[in-house]
This record gives structure tokens, C-alpha cells and sequence, in this order.
């Protein structure tokens, strides 16, 4: 398969790789000899309430805002690919191709992790969700320009120069993190159930988890295929908030990024050609792991992010598990039945998930938890009040405009709206409306359609009961165990 070529970084390569010292500023000086198409000037942007968006003739979509409070820059690269567009079989592969992105480039190869510590770089991330892989970073603005050029080496080149060892290196730590992510992804087998069976064969969420045995087959020219189709520049977005001069840093963008090929954006299901989710009936999975008390998770399909319904399943969420008097703890931890409790609404962009989470105590049965969980799901509509649904209100808003005060939180936001609503991504205000909006009675009615037995699946993974005997063998604190 031929390897995608990024015409202003590719002609440089050979300038930057003979230069021993000054890495990063080697870097900026061969991209700076940028061709012709580099040369043109930005587009004009969209300005909507001070965030500017605009696109690159290749397809990049770039979002600026600029705000003056300190001398720091986020940076964020959304791009749209994630677990849901594995070919079955590939389990994996976009967490293993995330990893070889973010611990290499090209012009980097002693490793994109040093070359972000040396700019002093905070909150760096590499993530890879269900429909996006995200990189964001914070930085001092006079680093602004190194990290930009970094981010276009990133996304210009494929791993040609990566070799088998890197990619063992970076299995090792997908198997571990795997492992370690808790929730139903660390009891083996058991995330690879529960999602087929909560999405059929042929919906894209079919093969959005993680298989240990997929992910010790991929091969380095698999990961090398899953970039060159996915990280393009028409399949991304560019967001950086903070302290600079938008004149400057449009040109900068365009030195950096407008030279990288053009190609066209990779096809994914859209929701107007998205299979029906039939109606699951009350499905379980039931795993033996190796774990001192049972755990349990209920798991309800639900409206996709930001669509009718997901603004309530948020609220009912924390109105449910809020605090110890909230009915599912009031309940649970009364009785003695569990050591923990959680709810949650877990949004995506095609389809949700509602979930429960208990920790059953060694007293107890995940059985008999279900049994309670049920008993508060079909009391809720007599047990929520006004009051509980006001303060999960006033949370969740508080919540959403304490990340939008972080440049990082900023910069994060920004890329979700601009790519999953229309129009201007700086859509906070459109956000907390849907918050406003849901009363009493619409989350009772959100919980009465949703999280019921009718579409769920109960997962639960069996403890063995005998915890003293695992600590002692394990040589582990209690709390580790789970």
C-alpha cells in the first residue's frame, strides 16, 4: 500500500535528521521551507461569539479562540476514528495505533513523550474512545509553534521508520492498561460479550471493545493501514485556546499543516443509515474472575449524545447515586448489600449507555442487589422530587462550566460540538439549555422509557468469597482486589 506522503515536513526530512542538536528547532527551520501550497494565505473564518472556525484546502477543520489569562496554550487534535471502526477481528487496533502515535513521529524518534516533556508540556493526553482518538496538551505560548509543528509530523506521516519493536513495546502497555481500566473491560472476555450483545452484527458499536487475543495479532502494517485510511487531515480538527494572536497562529497553522496531502475523508455509518437496535429483552453475562466480592453492572441502551433524553439520563444519573440519601445508596448501603455504587450516563455519538455499578459485599449476591436496583428503578417516579432533580441540575451545570474555565476543558468542548453540532462549536450556552429544560417530570418519564428490563443487559462477574485467603496468596491490600 502505498505511504501517504506530507509534502512540506517530507521534502525537510533529510535536513532535520541530519541535525544532531537543537531537535526542536531543526524541526521549525525545515518546515518553515514549506512548497507553494504551504505559501497561500488561511480562509477566512467564521467568528461566533470570539471562537473563529475555519477549514484548510485539505480538509483540516481548525477551531481558535484566544483568551489572554495567563501565558498558556491548549492544543487539542480531535480525530474522528475510535473502537467502533476496528474491522472485526482488529480489537484493539485503534488503542494500539493511538499509542504508536503519541510515543513516536517521524522527526521524533527518540519518542513523542520526551520531545512534549522538553517543551514543559502539562495535561498531555492520547485517548481512543468509542468515536474519537483525542491529543490534547497545555503549553507555555512561546512553545505554541514547536508543539503545532509536532502535531502536523504526527499527523503527516505515516510509521514508515517504526519497527517491530516499538510496536511489542507499545502491545505490553495496551495488554496492561487493558488490565488495569476496571469496569467490565478488566474481567477478560466480558466487555467483548456485553457489546455484542447490546449492538448487533453490522451496527458500528458491534466491534468497539478490546480483545486481549486481537490485540496480541496486530501486526505493525495493520497499524500502518489504520493511520494512512483514518488520520488525515479532512478526518481531524485543530483546536488551540489561549494566550496568542490569532494573525499569528492562522499562519503558523498554515505553514505547519497546509502542506499535507489532501485526501478524501474516510466513509463511516452515518445515524440516517445506523441498523435498528432491536430490543435486547433482559440479557445477562455472567464471568468467573478472579476478584474476592462480586460485581455487577446494568447496562440500558439510550438516546445517542446530546439527542432527546440524554440531558435527563445525565440528571437521573446523579439524582439516583447523588449522595447516601439518594434513592439507589439510600437503598443499597442501608441494607448492607453493597461497598459501593455508582450510575452513570455514558454518551456517545450513535447510541448511549445508562449503566449501574455495584460492588457487592461479601455478605450478599449480585442477585440480590439486581433485585433492589429493580425495586428503586420502578419506585423512582415516587421517590425523585423537585429538589433531588434541581440540585443534579445545579451540578451538572456547575460541572460543565468548571471544565469550560480550564483552557484544557475548553479546548475539549470545543472539538466535541464542532464535530457533533452543527454550526458554531462554541455551544456552551446551548448545552446548559438542555439542562434548563429537563424538569421532574421529563426524568421520570426518561427513566420509565429507558431503564427498564425490557432492553438491558445484566453482566456480572463472580467472586470466589474467599478474600482472605486471595490477599494472603496475592499479597495485595483489599482494595486492590477489585
Amino acid at each position: 500500500m502505498a505511504v501517504k506522503r506530507a509534502g512540506v515536513l517530507a521534502v525537510c526530512a533529510a535536513a532535520w535528521l541530519s541535525s544532531q542538536s537543537a531537535r526542536g528547532q531543526s524541526l521549525l527551520d525545515a518546515a518553515r521551507a514549506m512548497n507553494d501550497a504551504a505559501r497561500t494565505q488561511p480562509p477566512a473564518a467564521q467568528v461566533v461569539a470570539g471562537v473563529q472556525r475555519y477549514s484548510l484546502a485539505n480538509g483540516l477543520d481548525v477551531v481558535l479562540e484566544e483568551r489572554h489569562g495567563s501565558p498558556r496554550v491548549a492544543v487539542e487534535v480531535d480525530y474522528r476514528v475510535g473502537s467502533r471502526d476496528q474491522p472485526e477481528g482488529y480489537g484493539g487496533l485503534a488503542h494500539m495505533t493511538e499509542h504508536m502515535m503519541f510515543a513516536w513521529a517521524r522527526h521524533h524518534r527518540d519518542g513523542g513523550g520526551a520531545y512534549l516533556d522538553s517543551l514543559g508540556v502539562s495535561q498531555a493526553v492520547g485517548e481512543t474512545h468509542g468515536d474519537v482518538t483525542r491529543y490534547g496538551a497545555v503549553v507555555a505560548s512561546h512553545f505554541l509553534e514547536r508543539l503545532l509543528a509536532f502535531e502536523a509530523d504526527r499527523m503527516g506521516f505515516l510509521l514508515s521508520h517504526v519497527g517491530e519493536a516499538q510496536l511489542e513495546a507499545q502491545r505490553l502497555i495496551v495488554l496492561r492498561e487493558d488490565s488495569e481500566r476496571g469496569e467490565y473491560w478488566s474481567v477478560p472476555g466480558m466487555g467483548k460479550r456485553i457489546w455484542q450483545t447490546l449492538f448487533p452484527r453490522g451496527h458500528p458499536y458491534f466491534g468497539a471493545y478490546e480483545d486481549p487475543s486481537d490485540i496480541a495479532t496486530l501486526s505493525l502494517n495493520s497499524v500502518r493501514w489504520f493511520h494512512q485510511q483514518w488520520y488525515v487531515p479532512s478526518n481531524a480538527t485543530l483546536v488551540i485556546v489561549g494566550d496568542f494572536e490569532s494573525s499569528a497562529v492562522r499562519a503558523m497553522v498554515q505553514r505547519y499543516f497546509g502542506g499535507l496531502a489532501r485526501e478524501p475523508r474516510p466513509t463511516r455509518v452515518s445515524q440516517a443509515n445506523l441498523p435498528r437496535i432491536p430490543t435486547i429483552g433482559d440479557q445477562q453475562v455472567i464471568e468467573t474472575t478472579r476478584v474476592a466480592n462480586d460485581r455487577l453492572w446494568v447496562l440500558f441502551p439510550t438516546p445517542r449524545m446530546f439527542s432527546e433524553g440524554d440531558a435527563e439520563l445525565d440528571l437521573a444519573a446523579l439524582a439516583l447515586v447523588g449522595d447516601e440519601f439518594a434513592p439507589l445508596c439510600a437503598r443499597l448501603l442501608r441494607d448492607r448489600v453493597v461497598d459501593a455504587v455508582t450510575a452513570s450516563q455514558n454518551s456517545m455519538e450513535l447510541a448511549s449507555l445508562f449503566t449501574i455499578s455495584a460492588l457487592v459485599r461479601r455478605n450478599s449476591s449480585a442477585e440480590a442487589v439486581l433485585a433492589q436496583i429493580d425495586r428503586t428503578l420502578r419506585e423512582s417516579a415516587e421517590q425523585l422530587t423537585e429538589e433531588a432533580v434541581a440540585v443534579a441540575r445545579d451540578r451538572q451545570i456547575a460541572a460543565l462550566r468548571s471544565y469550560h474555565s480550564t483552557l484544557a476543558g475548553r479546548a475539549f468542548y470545543l472539538g466535541l460540538y464542532a464535530r457533533t453540532f452543527a454550526g458554531s462549536p462554541d455551544l456552551l450556552e446551548r448545552d446548559v439549555a438542555r439542562y434548563r429544560a429537563a424538569s421532574l417530570g421529563s426524568v421520570r418519564r426518561a427513566i420509565a422509557q429507558w431503564l427498564t428490563r425490557r432492553s438491558r443487559v445484566v453482566a456480572i462477574a463472580r467472586g470466589t468469597h474467599n478474600s482472605a485467603a486471595l490477599w494472603r496468596q496475592a499479597r495485595m491490600r483489599p482494595e486492590n482486589l477489585w
